[in-house]
């Protein structure tokens, strides 16, 4: 451990008193506080905290920007209600896609499943149907079915990517502070925190080269959720 190198990049980062019990811990207590802290980011963490603080104190202008939002223009968008006389067109047109394996599926597999009372991952999760089937095997055999749907229809063998997305992963997790980190507890930073996990684990070039341009995407606790449905997604 070169603690020195790390105490150099705390003070840049204004955040050198993460280290002011470091000669009070044991030696294993050092060498895991010693990889949180080398795996953080201190300078995008200070910038995520800085425009907070100026998003929170431009709320006038926020206001003047909320007032500027317009809907979407109705021609580029479709509604299975609405517009049911294109639902048989919407279904050939999705599952032509799946058969050409242009089509993904990028799950929010979520975490442990702790406000659920297991300690298992949330997808392993039994939520008493008769079959005792898990949210994972419901949505995969969805997804296999909808493969062997579209090999019938158009005679092609095609195969469904599908990745998953875990929210304990390091790049989902932001520590919690206010200016000054105040302790290594960290949560995880949202959904929004996917575009930066599709970059930092190469999904997207995965993707782009498999001839992927469509992709949907889901939370895995959506028991109801239709995944991949040619008439809607």
């Amino acid at each position: 451990m070169n603690v020195n190198d790390l105490k150099l990049t705390l003070s840049k980062a204004g955040q050198e008193h993460l280290l002011h019990f470091w000669n009070e811990l044991e030696e294993a207590q050092q060498v895991e506080l010693y990889a949180e802290l080398q795996a953080m980011n201190f300078e995008e963490l200070n910038l995520f905290f800085q425009k907070a603080i100026e998003g929170f104190n431009q709320s006038s202008h926020q206001k003047n920007v909320d007032a500027r939002m317009e809907p979407v223009p109705r021609e580029v968008l479709g509604s299975a209600t609405r517009d049911q006389d294109q639902l048989q067109a919407w279904e050939s047109e999705g599952l032509f896609q799946i058969s050409q394996n242009k089509v993904a599926v990028l799950l929010l597999a979520g975490g442990q499943g702790t406000r659920l009372g297991v300690a298992y991952p949330k997808g392993m999760y039994d939520v008493g149907l008769p079959s005792c089937k898990t949210l994972f095997q419901i949505q995969a055999e969805r997804i296999l079915k909808l493969q062997q749907v579209a090999e019938k229809y158009y005679g092609n063998k095609c195969i469904i990517p599908c990745s998953l997305i875990s929210f304990p992963e390091q790049f989902w997790k932001l520590p919690c502070f206010e200016g000054k980190i105040s302790c290594l507890f960290c949560f995880p930073d949202g959904n929004g925190g996917l575009y930066r996990a599709l970059a930092a684990q190469n999904i997207v070039e995965d993707m782009e080269q498999r001839g992927i341009w469509s992709i949907h995407v889901y939370c895995v606790d959506n028991i109801l959720v239709k995944v991949m449905e040619p008439k809607y997604n």
